[in-house]
């Protein structure tokens, strides 16, 4: 006999609040089973599966997704339970990564659960409905029942609080996680070819798991990667995703994926890849064009074969882009760093060059730029002066971490316009990169009137903290691009420190952006991923001395 009610949530104040039965006042957790150690077996789920209304059993093919779903236990029982009461926990986790994404508390109350044995076991199937906030994806998520137990009357009077239960009558269940499985088991995997720097000689080229539903945990993983009939030996076995780097155009992948030792139901791809041939173009810049009459005038250009065959696509450090008539030449510019990612139409292969452009003589001259690395709290210090200022209404100390060609601003001085006499300026940059590393300053000086110039690079070697792994997960992972969440595994990692976070992809890099909460992270991140172009993105977090690269697809 099957029964079917509505979920109850409890707040926490009507779980602890209720009196024993004695008048002392003195509360007790009612729905704790007492006493302890009290297991009388009565009450014993075998396991939970996901089903349709009718208790049954789903398959990861034809599976019901969204705000409401059915979970059916079958049972087994020494005697008919009347008031049987089920208290549970239901945890929701990524099948790719196991991210725990969601987790509630629920109950559900049946009249009378018959008795059965293990041979003829009873079923109930539970109506699940999800807060408003959440939608279950039964294809990319998995669905965990922790700390359940029952609860039950020698009699069929009615029962509606839970502290009336009589003590002694209930169970814990003897498994603390109960799967909810799904007949069935459908994974996949795809590739992406990484994008190029400007020098590079070979490709690299990242697997990982696209698709994974049904199927029981732990996950076994076993990656069979063949690069010319010769198998790959850096130990891709047990990751979601890895790289074969150094690959050379031309040469030939045998890709194959086994997970828990048996195929997909689905059909798996395991095509042969041919690794395109590379290109190289010509990268060429000047940072004052004689020949031109516009003011700025610094260009960029690239030279390569047959250029109707490739799509470039122009950008500078603040994220505008740029659509020139002649696509392989970006003019009239004036001081900063711009970038071309040249992908090419026929196999998809893409490579990024950079410009750093600077056309003035300094109208403000510096004396003695420096830039030293303060141990004692971990910063840098930047120092200059001048010997007479004309209209010099700031300066601006940029910090690049990844060579001269990176520069970005991390803070401003204000200047002091007119002056004939010797001034002397510094600036301490607390915020440096927690990789350490070798750090390179420049000072930009900028008139009233707007116009500015560069000195010379200085460079500092700082102190590096180490990088983590684990802490945060993101998903859904692949994203189409309409949604991505970060979500907190390793709560011992982080003591609610602020968040600073940017998206770095082959096209752009974002300005890092600092947050005080996880939450606020995410709204961040729910208007810049629908503007990330598709592909391989990486999420960099940071926060204390700790710094997370997190790699995303977007499709």
């Amino acid at each position: 006999m099957r029964k079917f009610l509505l979920i109850t949530f409890f707040t926490t104040s009507a779980m602890l609040s209720c009196m024993d039965l004695f008048g002392q006042g003195t509360p007790r957790d009612c729905e704790e089973c007492k006493p302890t150690g009290n297991n009388r077996q009565n009450f014993v789920i075998l396991e939970a599966f996901l089903s349709n209304i009718n208790g049954d059993r789903l398959d990861v093919n034809n599976c019901i997704s969204g705000e409401t779903i059915f979970i059916t236990i079958n049972y087994t029982s020494r005697q008919a339970l009347d008031n049987l009461k089920i208290l549970s926990s239901l945890l929701v986790l990524a099948n790719v990564g196991n991210e725990e994404l969601f987790e509630f508390d629920f109950d559900y109350y049946v009249t009378l659960a018959p008795a059965a044995n293990g041979s003829a076991p009873g079923q109930i199937t539970i109506p699940i409905t999800f807060p408003e906030e959440f939608l279950f994806d039964c294809k990319t998520q998995r669905l965990e029942l922790l700390n359940s137990r029952g609860f039950w009357s020698a009699n069929s009077r009615p029962i509606t609080d839970i502290c009336d239960y009589p003590p002694g009558l209930c169970n814990f269940s003897n498994q603390p996680v109960i799967d909810v499985g799904v007949n069935g088991f459908i994974y996949d995997f795809d590739f992406v070819i990484e994008c190029l720097n400007s020098s590079a000689e070979t490709v690299d080229v990242t697997f990982f798991v696209s698709a994974l539903a049904g199927g029981s945990r732990p996950l076994n993983i076993n990656w069979d990667i063949k690069v010319d009939e010769i198998e790959y030996t850096e130990f891709p076995n047990g990751e979601f995703s890895f790289t074969v780097r150094g690959l050379d155009g031309g040469e030939t992948l045998s890709p194959n994926l086994v997970i828990n030792g048996r195929p997909s139901d689905t059909g798996l791809s395991d095509d042969d890849i041919t690794v395109p041939n590379i290109f190289f173009a010509t990268p060429n810049s000047k940072d004052n064009d004689i020949s031109q009459e516009v003011q700025p005038n610094g260009f960029a250009s690239v030279e390569i074969d047959n250029p109707e065959n490739f799509t470039f696509i122009w950008r500078d450090d603040f994220g505008n882009f740029y659509d020139p008539e002649d696509p392989t030449f970006l003019g009239g510019l004036s001081n900063g760093i711009y970038r071309v990612t040249v992908t090419d139409n026929e196999t998809g292969i893409c490579r990024e060059y950079q410009f750093p452009i600077d056309s003035r003589i300094l109208p403000v001259e510096l004396y003695n730029p420096t830039a030293r690395y303060i141990q004692s709290n971990k910063s840098s210090l930047v120092s200059w002066a001048t010997a007479k200022e004309t209209a010099n209404s700031h300066f601006e100390i940029e910090r690049s971490d990844k060579g001269i060609n990176d520069f970005r601003k991390v803070g401003e001085v204000d200047g002091m316009g007119w002056k004939d006499t010797v001034t002397e300026y510094q600036f301490i940059d607390e915020k440096l990169p927690l990789s350490g590393g070798n750090l390179f300053y420049r000072i930009k000086q900028v008139d009233f009137d707007g116009k500015s110039t560069y000195s010379k690079v200085l460079a500092v070697r700082a102190e590096g903290v180490q990088a983590t792994t684990g802490a945060w997960r993101a998903f859904p992972n692949p994203t189409l691009g309409d949604e991505l969440r970060i979500a907190l595994l390793d709560r011992t990692q982080y003591n609610d420190e602020p968040i600073t976070f940017r998206i770095v992809h082959p096209t752009l890099v974002t300005q890092a952006i600092t947050v005080n909460s996880e939450n606020e992270m995410n709204n961040q991140l729910a208007t810049l991923i629908p503007r990330v172009p598709r592909g391989v993105l990486v999420v960099e977090i940071q926060w204390g001395q700790k710094v997370e690269h997190i790699k995303v697809l977007k499709k």
